[in-house]
């Protein structure tokens, strides 16, 4: 396993540890420009009521953006020995 630099993402109102993350869903405008994220955890489960995976975080523009370079970047520490490329 490679070293992981960081491990929890924050802003003013969310502390995310990155390893309970699951996947991003990422939201495009009528133009197709992809401006807001859907954040799920591991622990996220399907309610009925609404059909969506609960909890969950939703982040737009920057925050949005910010987030997903370092999730990336978290995962790609974490698997890099791992991935055949």
């Amino acid at each position: 396993m490679g070293k992981i630099t960081e491990s929890i993402w924050s802003n003013e109102k969310y502390i995310i540890p990155l390893a309970d993350v699951s996947h991003i869903e990422k939201l495009s405008d009528n133009q197709g420009i992809v401006n807001r994220i859907f954040v799920f955890f591991k622990y996220s489960k399907m309610q009925n009521e609404s059909q969506m995976l609960e909890p969950f975080i939703y982040l737009d523009g920057n925050h949005g953006e910010s987030f997903k370079r370092e999730f990336c970047r978290y995962r790609h520490e974490l698997e890099f020995e791992t991935l055949d490329v």
